[in-house]
């Protein structure tokens, strides 16, 4: 699986006519052969900072949808964001499906030493699913672990929860704050942030 990670910065006062218009590429890119689902997340942090999630069959799947010209009467973002969004593309590692549709998101980002790479995937990949089987009866909706595709250095992490009070219950869960598992791998501390979901379609309307 391929997920696209789309980074948006947007001009005050532009909420409006870019979930228009974010509604529309949804519509268009939902219809495409080999898509799996799309999120749209928003900062609970910054206002105006958004996160697109696109989940693709594959690479291949998603490159045939933007070549076919199929969003050549949508407009872009450009006239709405105070920079150039950026597209990045993940692998999923690790995932454990819950049964409950995400209304909120714990997202981490992870830049690793290279020398423990290895190491840190096999870490990471068996806490993201001892944890997310412990709690995917207790809130958990999904859990992946994504590695990036432009470098060996850079992961991601994207929990998704049924609430907020879910997702604050992982974060207190005593076990999980004892246990440490990868920190010292990391060239510099991991980044970790709460969004909403503003809308999401995987495997079926939320």
């Amino acid at each position: 699986m391929l997920v696209v990670h789309i980074d948006f910065n947007l001009i005050p006062g532009k909420e409006e006519e870019f979930l228009e218009l974010h509604y529309q590429h949804v519509q268009s890119q939902n219809q495409a052969m080999g898509n799996l689902g799309d999120y749209l997340l928003k900062s609970t942090d910054s206002p105006n900072k958004y996160i697109g999630l696109q989940f693709w069959e594959s690479r291949a799947d998603r490159e045939a949808y933007t070549d076919s010209g199929a969003l050549i009467h949508i407009p872009s973002y450009n006239m709405l964001v105070v920079e150039q969004t950026t597209r990045e593309f993940y692998d999923v590692m690790a995932e454990v499906m819950g049964s409950s549709a995400p209304k909120w998101v714990r997202h981490g980002r992870f830049d690793v030493n290279l020398r423990l790479r290895r190491e840190f995937e096999r870490r990471l990949t068996e806490n993201t699913v001892r944890e997310a089987e412990k709690f995917k009866e207790r809130g958990l909706a999904s859990s992946r672990l994504l590695r990036y595709l432009g470098n060996d250095f850079k992961y991601m992490y994207l929990g998704m929860w049924r609430s907020q009070k879910n997702s604050d219950a992982f974060v207190r869960d005593p076990e999980r704050s004892a246990r440490r598992p990868f920190e010292d791998m990391l060239i510099v501390p991991g980044i970790v942030e709460s969004y909403e979901v503003v809308r999401g379609f995987e495997g079926g309307e939320i």
